[in-house]
């Protein structure tokens, strides 16, 4: 059986000893919870199993969202009104909020998507063992874009201003054309990528299995190792709020400050688990994982449980409208590929 959990994060303040209080709660139950997108007035969450649903509280009850499409859902995104989902080896695009979905999946590989990026009006796909699709005309029609890529498989996409990273299992690459061409940007980097987030000018990228968070300043020329290692686990989610920096890991969620010398464990009232996403949507903070799903509503001192009507467990990745850059509406890049254990 598995279980759901949404362990998670945040608090505004510089301290990061603050962040101690936590409720266990009844996690959802069906299929892993891979994913959320805020768009209109909705919060959805993509589960590996059990469909989609959606959430008009932000997140406090959830409906089941009625389609067609595949139950295994591991990417949503948002690209203006435009709400992609990604199943097991197609995409597919919804232009009312949910309530009818179309496949958009013509010259897709038939393998696995593990990721959407947007950027401009551009639509990049992350293929398990593909590489990396584009799509000019709203996903109707993907072509190849591999050309730079050494790696075949793309894990995670995120947007800085013009400029669109992607995390591979060769490290980063980046394009300053709208997705058009790519780079190495892995100076500094010797481990594959699986998420990011951004705060400012900062850019963090977290590994896969050696327990690294990477930190660039100036927009991916360079990276440099941002505090000690988290000994060979995988960096699955990062989000920043202030000065602060928290972790997803296979165990715990870590917390830390700019200032701080290391990571500290945020346990208290959170069983061990793995963090898979991150998130902040208006006032509420949310964190899966793979037991239980948590909401904060007072900046991540007291969690309660925000699983009512959910049918999936493991949240790997949230997105807002498409834009997977700045603090406030945090996309959280997170790792939403194919991996499991």
């Amino acid at each position: 059986m598995i279980f759901y959990c949404f362990c998670i994060l945040l608090s505004l303040f510089f301290s990061v000893s603050s962040y101690s209080q936590w409720t266990s709660c009844n996690g959802p139950f069906g299929g892993d919870i891979r994913c959320f997108a805020s768009g209109g007035n909705y919060l959805f969450a993509g589960t590996y199993g059990a469909g989609m649903f959606r959430s008009s509280d932000n997140g406090k009850n959830w409906k089941p969202v009625e389609s067609e499409m595949d139950l295994y859902i591991s990417t949503l995104a948002f690209s203006g009104t435009n709400l992609y989902a990604t199943g097991r080896n197609k995409v597919y695009i919804s232009k009312d909020l949910g309530e009818s979905w179309i496949s958009v999946s013509n010259g897709l590989p038939n393998k696995n998507v593990n990721s959407i990026g947007v950027v401009g009006t551009n639509i990049i796909a992350g293929i398990q063992n593909g590489g990396a699709y584009i799509s000019l005309d709203s996903g109707n029609n993907w072509s190849a874009i591999n050309a730079g890529f050494i790696d075949r498989t793309v894990y995670t996409f995120i947007t800085v201003g013009n400029t669109i990273f992607t995390g591979t299992e060769s490290g980063v690459y980046l394009s300053s054309d709208n997705g058009i061409s790519w780079a190495s940007s892995n100076i500094g980097i010797s481990a594959s990528i699986i998420s990011f987030t951004v705060q400012g000018t900062n850019i963090y990228a977290g590994s896969r299995y050696n327990g690294e968070v990477y930190l660039s300043t100036n927009l991916g020329a360079s990276w440099s190792k941002f505090k000690t290692s988290l000994t060979l686990q995988n960096i699955r989610s990062l989000f920043t709020i202030d000065s602060n920096v928290f972790v997803g890991t296979d165990s715990n969620l870590f917390v830390t400050s700019i200032n701080s010398p290391g990571w500290i464990k945020v346990d208290s009232g959170l069983p061990k688990c793995r963090v898979y996403s991150l998130f902040k949507i208006g006032t509420n903070f949310i964190a899966g994982t793979d037991k239980d799903v948590m909401l904060s509503t007072d900046e991540g001192k007291s969690w309660n449980e925000s699983n009512n009507g959910l049918s999936g467990t493991i949240t790997m990745c949230f997105t807002q409208n498409g834009k997977i850059s700045s603090q406030e509406l945090v996309i959280m890049a997170c790792s939403c590929q194919q991996m499991k254990g």
